[in-house]
């Protein structure tokens, strides 16, 4: 089912991509609105397909978030701070 979505030129998978992207975008646009640029701009200016609408989201899902944030590390305790419960 999922090779059958990804063949190039696919009506069904792309009018599916177009659908999640279209989700995606009006969650985005409740929580924080004019952040991404309008389906027409990213048609004229990156391309038509839903690629380039992933990707524009996606930059603006960066920019959305502070540097610190997105690098912040998990931090795992060492050995010697781990104790196992010995019943």
């Amino acid at each position: 089912m999922y090779e059958e979505a990804r063949e190039p030129g696919d009506a069904g998978g792309t009018q599916a991509a177009s659908a999640a992207l279209l989700l995606i975008r009006e969650a985005v646009e409740a929580v924080a609105p004019n952040v991404l640029p309008s389906r027409d701009f990213i048609a004229k200016f990156h391309g038509p397909e839903p690629i380039h609408e992933a990707q524009a989201i996606a930059e603006a899902l960066r920019g959305m978030f502070a540097a610190d944030e997105r690098e912040r590390e998990l931090v795992l305790p060492g050995w010697d701070e781990f104790n196992p419960r010995r019943d």
